[in-house]
């Protein structure tokens, strides 16, 4: 623990201000508002939610949806581990819903992200996908978009609000969308 101290203190101590660099020019204004979309399909409720940054005159939407019928269920089921507790959690977060309906959750999430899209004019459009079936149904989904609608989408690899660089592989996938 001595030697952990003595560690500690020495970091500190070469730690100091760097008056050359103006770390302040690179700190970003962002601006959020969050707004959500319920709907219920066979019993089952969810929600769509829309996250808008604003960086100057950029805005990127970001669309989660998750399945709140699940999230309710989860406060009263008893969980044997932290680990089944945390895979209920994910499945909820990330609209898992293995209910059966699927085409008719992505149907309406389809519809509302679109008709969004196509309202608020968003610079950029932005999601997380946890499985390599859900980030295929994603892009099938953008470009089912580009031929329903004048909108194109350009996958770029650098997300505009972290500015942290995205592969292929990414669980976030970012679009330019041009009007």
């Amino acid at each position: 623990m001595r030697n952990c101290n003595l560690l500690v203190r020495d970091i500190v101590n070469e730690i100091g201000i760097n008056r050359k660099i103006d770390h302040l020019s690179r700190v970003k204004d962002v601006t959020t508002k969050v707004q959500t979309y319920q709907f219920e399909i066979n019993g089952i409720k969810y929600v769509t939610q829309f996250s808008v940054d604003t960086i100057g005159n950029d805005t990127v939407l970001s669309v989660s949806f998750r399945n709140l019928t699940a999230i309710e269920k989860l406060k009263s089921k008893k969980h044997s581990s932290p680990d089944d507790f945390y895979s209920d959690i994910d499945q909820a977060k990330f609209g898992l819903t293995k209910t059966g309906s699927s085409m008719s959750v992505f149907n309406e999430i389809y519809n509302v992200v679109l008709k969004y899209i196509e309202s608020k004019k968003p610079t950029y459009v932005k999601y997380e996908a946890v499985e390599d079936n859900r980030k295929k149904l994603y892009s099938a989904l953008i470009k089912r978009a580009e031929k329903e609608t004048t909108l194109n989408f350009e996958r770029i690899f650098v997300d505009p609000v972290t500015m942290v660089g995205l592969t292929d592989t990414s669980q976030v996938a970012v679009y330019k969308v041009h009007y």
